[in-house]
């Protein structure tokens, strides 16, 4: 597996004239190489990048596709940021995050959103007949997962002899809601 990003430009491990945006001149990329890794700084238009690449390990140079030459490292991050974006775009609009200070719960909400957006793009490319209405397909196919996890659980807990009534009723009604 490799990887293909930016890196903000005040990270210990990045050379100080990678730093400097007043020392790359536009159109003229540097490189440093390590045995496993290639560091590119950039510079198209105003803005500086730094890219960091596991996948490439020369400093090819690509024509794009407006006649534009720039380091392959740069042009493939272009050609595949879009992705990263659209489910970006995809989490935010359905999402299971809560309001949490604590990382480790931040951090299983993200995997919980990316997992969810997975499974809903395998299930619609095995399943492309299968009806969830446009709006809120993803939402539709979170609840319908959602109910299939958890049914088995209730059923099961249902048979529990001396639950509180109160829990009985609960269950019943929810029963009887998704069926």
């Amino acid at each position: 597996m490799s990887v293909v990003g930016t890196l903000r430009r005040n990270k210990r491990f990045i050379p100080p004239e990678f730093q400097d945006q007043a020392l790359t001149q536009k159109g003229e990329p540097k490189f440093c190489f390590q045995k496993d890794a290639t560091l590119v700084s950039y510079k198209s238009g105003a803005k500086n990048g730094i890219l960091m690449s596991s996948m490439h390990s020369d400093s090819a140079i690509v024509v794009n596709k407006h006649n534009k030459e720039m380091p392959e490292v740069v042009s493939y991050y272009n050609s595949t940021k879009g992705g990263v974006d659209t489910m970006d775009l995809m989490a935010h609009t359905v999402s299971s995050k809560r309001q949490t200070k604590r990382w480790p719960m931040v951090m299983f909400y993200n995997i919980l959103d990316n997992e969810s957006i997975a499974a809903s793009v395998v299930y619609s490319t095995k399943y492309p007949t299968e009806q969830f209405s446009k709006t809120d397909k993803r939402r539709e196919f979170q609840l319908s997962i959602s109910k299939d996890l958890i049914m088995p659980g209730i059923e099961r807990r249902r048979k529990t002899p001396r639950l509180p009534k109160q829990l009985t009723c609960a269950m019943d009604f929810f029963l009887n809601m998704i069926h």
